[in-house]
């Protein structure tokens, strides 16, 4: 199972850390996709069909080239929470005429929902508007076909 396989591996690469404080959050705990992540997507595919027509989004079963998620985060210094929530897209694409498949995600997001106040301030400014570095090693190959 996969919590438990990121347990062990944490525990092997840092095993000084403090493992009482310790969470977890499984892809049944995300979201559905948020406004901003379908309006970021839009800038995204617009951007790259402007300068890079050969370059196609893999769509999902929904229709959409987003695949977002996000995770809840929390930070407690001297016993007083703070907790945000990070949004991240992943993009599969490929270009025409070849096999390989490619994977591609960022953050869009980072917006503190605890304590109330800052609701609407995203801490990552500016939003990315396109794939930094297509068909790069930076990116991955996931398929060939």
């Amino acid at each position: 199972n996969q919590p438990a396989f990121w347990k062990l591996l944490l525990e092997r690469l840092e095993p000084q850390l403090d493992r009482s404080n310790w969470s977890e959050v499984n892809k049944t705990m995300y979201g559905p996709s948020s406004a901003r992540a379908k309006a970021v997507a839009a800038a995204v595919v617009a951007s790259h069909k402007r300068a890079d027509p050969s370059l196609v989004f893999t769509k999902g079963q929904d229709g959409s080239v987003e695949s977002p998620w996000g995770a809840y985060v929390g930070f407690s210094v001297n016993g007083r929470w703070s907790l945000y929530m990070q949004e991240n897209l992943t993009f599969f694409y490929w270009r025409r005429g070849t096999r390989e498949t490619y994977i591609a995600g960022f953050p869009i997001a980072l917006t503190q929902v605890y304590p109330p106040g800052q609701e609407g301030v995203n801490l990552i400014a500016p939003v990315p508007d396109r794939i930094a570095d297509p068909f790069t090693p930076s990116d991955t190959v996931v398929r060939t076909a």
